[in-house]
């Protein structure tokens, strides 16, 4: 090499150590996602309208024979909750030992900005259920510079940023595995009914409010609801093609059969006079265009459900104790059938007007589960095909077998 041209490249080299690593050019804030939705588009995302708002709904089933309240995270449109995860991108310094956890607990004041979401409701693979992907950035970093899942590739591909997958070691016989967290999309003003209000049955006990955050899609401003706060993170497990699933806990729906021997007074007080009536306040005032109370306590979020495993014991922020694993916000629905000519272990329930507590009766794992032996009925899934089906209605969920998921996180105390 000529001298000249030698002098030139030492020249360049100083200048780039004297400028320090190059800016990372911010990609474009494109707005609020919901510019972008149409109607269908929308309806695609949690909740239901009511009062000119959209509406996340709770509901009171039961736990160990105590009421115990949980929302259902879907919209009529996209019932259906997958088992497999999606990338969440979250960013933190090179180097900064404590982001994104400090002592096993995850630390929201050290991330640099918010996350980057891969996919939205709508989108193929969309899930609520995140892994955590930690962008690694220079010291010159500048919140929320990056915006989208293409933006953070394009910096890595150039060596600027670094990608790694969080794991954490969730001790016991689980290990070491990817940490996920519920974290549904959601559209801006929605809203979880009852969200922070005392616990059903327990007055003047306020549960954890659920905070409502922002992430970035694609640049555009996206809110979700961040369960984390209540629920901490949950281990992945791999299903059979090596893929990130979250775990799965069951619910059993106790339905009522019409057209018996003893018809019970909930068929035909909804003019039923075949098939199955679900024991569930929400889901029959949908049927009847107008609320049913079944309890005379003015509302309808009562029902007969009964799930496997209340909430985690060890609150927020950070991985499952080895006494939480029976808990997992993503249900497996069961639904069981409730035949008064057969018994009268729950006909109090639709033929009187009295609280749900007073009904001794299906408010237990161990009860309902006797009950399934004592009348032969296995562990049914009897999931009509029409609630399987992907958001728009094409075909059933990827991953989950044939089984219907619903994603109901419960309502914990603070």
């Amino acid at each position: 090499m000529r001298l000249m041209e030698k002098l030139a490249a030492v020249s360049a080299a100083l200048a780039l150590v004297s400028c320090g690593p190059a800016e990372i050019p911010p990609d474009e804030d494109k707005g609020p996602i919901e510019a972008t939705l149409s109607a269908d588009k929308k309806k695609l995302y949690p909740g239901m309208d009511a009062g000119g708002k959209r509406v996340i709904r709770i509901n009171n089933g039961f736990y160990e024979d105590q009421q115990i309240s949980y929302w259902v995270v879907g919209s009529i449109e996209s019932f259906p909750a997958p088992k497999f995860t999606s990338a969440m991108y979250v960013f933190c310094a090179r180097g900064d030992a404590a982001c994104p956890l400090k002592d096993g607990k995850w630390n929201d004041a050290r991330l640099l900005g918010n996350p980057v979401f891969e996919t939205v409701p709508g989108d193929d693979g969309y899930s609520p259920f995140w892994e955590v992907v930690v962008v690694r950035v220079p010291e010159s970093y500048k919140p929320d510079t990056l915006k989208s899942v293409d933006g953070i590739k394009a910096q890595r591909d150039k060596g600027t940023v670094t990608l790694e997958n969080l794991e954490i070691d969730f001790g016991g016989s689980t290990g070491k595995a990817a940490a996920i967290f519920n974290c549904p999309a959601v559209l801006e003003g929605t809203e979880l009914e009852k969200n922070g209000a005392d616990l059903v049955g327990q007055p003047g006990k306020k549960s954890i409010a659920i905070p409502t955050k922002t992430a970035w899609h694609d640049g555009h401003r996206v809110k979700y609801l961040d369960f984390s706060v209540s629920e901490g993170f949950f281990p992945a497990k791999k299903n059979s093609q090596g893929r990130n699933e979250i775990p799965t806990a069951p619910i059993w729906l106790p339905h009522r059969t019409c057209g018996t021997t003893n018809n019970p007074a909930l068929c035909a007080a909804m003019g039923k006079t075949s098939g199955m009536l679900p024991i569930f306040e929400q889901e029959l005032s949908m049927m009847a265009g107008s609320k049913v109370d079944l309890t005379d306590d003015n509302d309808d979020l009562d029902n007969n459900n009964v799930i496997a495993a209340a909430g985690p014991t060890s609150k927020g922020l950070g991985p499952k104790s080895p006494q939480d694993a029976a808990y997992s916000p993503l249900w497996e629905i069961r639904m069981v059938a409730v035949d008064p000519a057969k018994d009268s272990v729950i006909q109090a329930i639709d033929t009187e007007r009295r609280e749900w507590s007073t009904a001794n009766s299906l408010t237990s794992v161990s009860k309902m589960r006797a009950y399934i032996a004592d009348q032969t009925l296995g562990e049914p899934s009897n999931v009509p095909e029409a609630m399987k089906l992907v958001p728009g209605g094409v075909g059933p969920v990827p991953g989950n077998e044939g089984k219907l998921f619903v994603n109901c996180p419960t309502q914990l105390p603070q």
